[in-house]
């Protein structure tokens, strides 16, 4: 998720290669940030559910309703858009193309008290 400027940024999910992802949360022009790396292999051949909450004062991860990662300092407070992207950031020789991303669904919600 992107707001209006570069920072903050929501990273829901980010895969770095085929089989390592990120889930993390910049904030800073500098690039602070937090994340967690893991190893994606179990989630390639699958659909899943990739989840983040947002609330005002922390952020949730999930992956199949399972929490992942949960932050609780720098929290975004200003609007935000998703924004879906099969960019890539590499060298393509390794026989990693064609690339594809395929998204079934997607939900947003605004939680109620």
């Amino acid at each position: 998720m992107s707001s209006d400027k570069k920072v903050p940024q929501i990273d829901i999910i980010r895969t770095l290669d085929h089989r390592k992802f990120t889930m993390s949360s910049f904030w800073s022009k500098d690039s602070k940030h937090s994340k967690v790396m893991f190893n994606g292999s179990k989630f390639l051949n699958n659909f899943n559910i990739y989840s983040v909450e947002w609330s005002p004062d922390k952020l949730v991860w999930k992956i199949n309703d399972i929490k992942v990662k949960i932050q609780t300092n720098n929290i975004p407070q200003e609007p935000m858009f998703l924004n879906f992207s099969s960019g890539l950031f590499s060298d393509t020789t390794n026989g990693r193309l064609p690339g594809q991303m395929e998204i079934d669904w997607v939900k947003c919600y605004r939680a109620t008290s």
